[in-house]
């Protein structure tokens, strides 16, 4: 993003849509939060959310000078671990690798979506990530007259930003993202995903967690490490401060009086 324009990040998830907005310069400052209930409609996960952001933008105005990044809940994307394919060298052979895995998995509901890939090194393994293209689309026409610089599921962009504190480490590492009542976890083995789970929650995301690593762990296994980001838009506190760092992907942000809003990384055993 230019230091020219005004920097906004807008999540969206089945409840809320949460804006954060920095000034331009070497030293952006918060200049605009919204926080926006949602009504979910049970007949569609997005439908209700893509509403809220059309009225939201309308009520914006055109805004030239501002460019937007949408980050998307876990609850609207499927993901995969896409093997590595060293006969696949071209980005759209790759792309329809990726979606015939999804198809195999989900049948003909995956041709209505668009994939994603994380971006990984020469012969490791990706995440790939499914949205609902008719979703994507609205999201797009939303902001015809700003400029959009992405459209990430936040779980996605989260891991990407901070797989390197691990990608060297020996035993395998289970990045977690706690969305509601929703554990996502991403575990990965010698620097590149190998699983990605999703767990519910009844009564902590740590219970939840122990037992994703448990469903995960491979013969032989004894020890992982673990980190926690964030836990999620959708159940960050309204704190300016808090939902600042966990929408731009702080990695400097700690809170340790609060063991769901911060960066954690610990070795633990099973």
């Amino acid at each position: 993003m230019s230091l020219w324009f005004e920097k906004s990040c807008i999540a969206l998830t089945p409840e809320r849509l949460i804006e954060v907005r920095l000034s331009r310069g070497l030293r952006p400052q918060l200049t605009v939060q919204s926080d926006l209930g949602i009504t979910p409609d049970d007949s569609s996960p997005w439908a209700m959310a893509l509403d809220t952001l059309r009225t939201h933008r309308k009520q914006q105005g055109t805004q030239k000078r501002i460019q937007y990044a949408i980050l998307l809940s876990g609850k609207f994307v499927r993901f995969q671990v896409i093997p590595w394919q060293g006969a696949l060298i071209k980005h759209a052979e790759r792309i329809a690798y990726a979606k015939h895995c999804f198809r195999e998995a989900y049948g003909a509901a995956s041709h209505a979506w668009d994939v994603s890939l994380s971006e990984a090194g020469y012969g490791k393994a990706v995440l790939a990530a499914a949205v609902d293209r008719e979703f994507l689309e609205g999201i797009r026409i939303c902001f015809k007259d700003a400029p959009l610089v992405s459209i990430k599921p936040w779980l996605t962009a989260a891991y990407s930003r901070f797989c390197s504190t691990w990608h060297r480490a020996a035993t395998p590492h289970y990045f977690c993202g706690v969305e509601g009542q929703e554990l996502h976890v991403i575990r990965t083995t010698k620097g590149e995903p190998s699983g990605v789970y999703r767990q519910s929650i009844r009564s902590s995301w740590q219970q939840a967690l122990q037992a994703t690593r448990l469903q995960a762990t491979q013969p032989g296994e004894t020890r992982s490490t673990v980190s926690v980001f964030g836990v999620s838009v959708a159940s960050a506190s309204r704190n300016a401060d808090e939902l600042l760092r966990v929408l731009t992907l702080d990695r400097r942000w700690k809170n340790p009086s609060d063991k769901n809003l911060f960066t954690e990384m610990a070795t633990v055993g099973l």
